[in-house]
């Protein structure tokens, strides 16, 4: 018995940490964001300039600025990292309320570590299509730059 409860609080300060974590990410991102005013993914490359775009931060259509490449290369990949976060901390907190999630479950017709699963599936799924998504998208941006 004690034995499990060292790995749940194991466990617990790991899905805590991880969920903190990626909330600095997500801060830091949105602080990235506000400064060079928009995203890389946002932006684009013409001409050889390099361009983020933020939506409705200074007006409600939106504006580009120009950026150096340095700037619009780590716009791009901090981008990316949002997914892969929220799907780190969305299963972090999955978690840590999976127990409360199977109690409340015990009397349904599905049980509750059915319903943790699927929600983990789901999230899963969703955040890889959409970092893949934005992976592919930088590539493109890049190739795409270079002829």
């Amino acid at each position: 018995m004690h034995q499990t409860a060292t790995i749940r609080d194991a466990r617990g300060r790991l899905c805590k940490g991880l969920a903190v974590l990626c909330l600095l990410n997500l801060a830091a991102y949105t602080a990235a964001y506000a400064w060079v005013g928009g995203d890389a993914w946002n932006g684009g490359i013409e001409d050889g300039a390099y361009y983020v775009g933020g939506h409705f931060l200074h007006s409600v259509e939106g504006s580009r600025t120009p950026v150096t490449r340095g700037v619009w290369m780590y716009s791009y990949l901090h981008s990316i990292t949002v997914w892969p976060s929220l799907g780190v901390f969305l299963l972090a907190v999955l978690a840590l309320v999976r127990p409360h999630i199977v109690a409340t479950f015990r009397e349904g017709a599905i049980s509750g570590g059915t319903v943790v699963a699927i929600l983990g599936a789901i999230v899963v799924l969703l955040t890889a299509v959409a970092t893949i998504m934005f992976t592919a998208d930088f590539i493109r941006a890049i190739c795409g730059s270079l002829g």
